[in-house]
C-alpha cells in the first residue's frame, strides 16, 4: 500500500517510526519514500524549486539517505542477527574510563575502604564511596561485573548516570533541559542496591539480553559502594568494577 504525505508529514513519520529515507533524483523532483514492515510505502515529492523544502532535504536528509534496509553478506545473503551490538560498534571490556587523550586512560574503577579516598556522605550507619568516569565517545552499556573481598552483610553497589553542569538531557516528557545546578545531575540509574557479601573474587556479573540506549560522550558514570559504618581499615574491604560496552573506537588513531 502506498501512502502519500507532505514533506512536513513525511519528516514526522521518519522520526516517529524510525524509518530509513530513500530517494531517486529526477529532473524536477526528489522522489522520496520510506518502507514500513515491507507492506506500507510512504511517499513524498520534494520539488527542486520548492525553496525551504528543497534546502531542508538537501542539507539534512540527502547526505544520509539511501542506506541499506537490510545487511547482506559478501554472497548477498541476508544477515539474521540476534545480538544487541550495533553493526558499526565493537565490544569493549574495561575497568577504566577514558582520559581526554586516551581511550582507557581515565579513572580506574576500584574501591578500597582502607582509606577515605572517594568517600562521600552516606545514610546513617553507613560509609559510602563514589568512583566516577567518563568516555570520550558515545557508548552503549551491555553488562558489568563486580569483584570484591571482605564485604560485610549489608553492603551494596549502585550505578547511575549524570550530566555535567551545563550539559543537556531530556525530561521524562521528552522536553530538552540543561543542567544549571553547578554540579553533576543524576539522570538515570542502571543498578540499585545490588548486594555484596563476603568474597567474590571471580566476579558477580549482571547480565542482560540487550544493551542500553546511546550514552553521549562526557556523560558521567557514577559507581557508589555502601558498607556498614563499622568497616575499618583492618577489614580490608575492597573491589573493582568491569563494564562491557559497545563503542566504535577502542584506540585513538591519528
Amino acid at each position: 500500500m502506498e501512502v502519500w504525505k507532505t514533506w512536513t508529514e513525511f519528516k514526522t513519520l521518519l522520526a516517529d517510526k524510525k524509518l530509513k529515507i530513500q530517494y531517486a533524483d529526477t529532473l524536477r523532483f526528489y522522489k522520496v519514500w520510506a518502507t514500513e514492515g515491507g507492506s506500507v510505502i510512504y511517499r513524498c515529492d520534494v520539488a527542486k524549486d520548492s525553496g525551504t523544502e528543497q534546502t531542508d532535504f538537501e542539507t539534512n536528509y540527502e547526505p544520509t539517505a539511501n542506506a541499506a534496509l537490510q545487511i547482506n553478506d559478501e554472497e548477498g545473503r541476508t544477515y539474521v542477527r540476534s545480538e544487541s551490538k550495533p553493526t558499526d560498534m565493537t565490544t569493549y571490556f574495561t575497568s577504566r574510563g577514558d582520559s581526554e587523550s586516551e581511550i582507557g586512560g581515565g579513572t580506574e574503577l576500584t574501591f578500597n575502604f582502607n582509606n577515605d579516598d572517594d568517600e562521600i556522605d552516606a545514610p546513617s550507619g553507613f560509609r559510602r564511596k563514589m568512583v566516577m568516569c567518563t568516555f570520550i565517545d558515545t557508548v552503549r552499556l551491555k553488562e558489568g561485573t563486580t569483584y570484591w573481598e571482605n564485604m560485610p552483610f549489608g553492603s551494596y553497589i549502585d550505578l547511575c548516570l549524570a550530566v555535567p553542569n551545563g550539559g543537556f538531557y531530556y525530561l521524562n516528557d521528552g522536553t530538552l533541559a540543561q543542567n544549571t545546578t553547578g554540579d553533576n545531575l543524576r539522570i538515570a540509574r542502571f543498578v540499585k542496591s545490588s548486594p555484596m557479601m563476603g568474597d567474590c573474587p571471580m566476579g558477580d556479573e549482571l547480565n542482560t539480553e540487550t544493551s542500553s540506549f546511546d550514552i553521549p560522550a562526557g556523560t558521567v558514570f557514577g559507581f557508589t559502594v555502601t558498607v556498614p559504618s563499622s568497616v575499618s581499615e583492618t577489614d580490608n574491604c575492597h573491589g573493582a568494577v568491569q563494564m562491557e560496552l559497545y563503542r566504535v573506537r577502542t584506540v585513538i588513531l591519528e
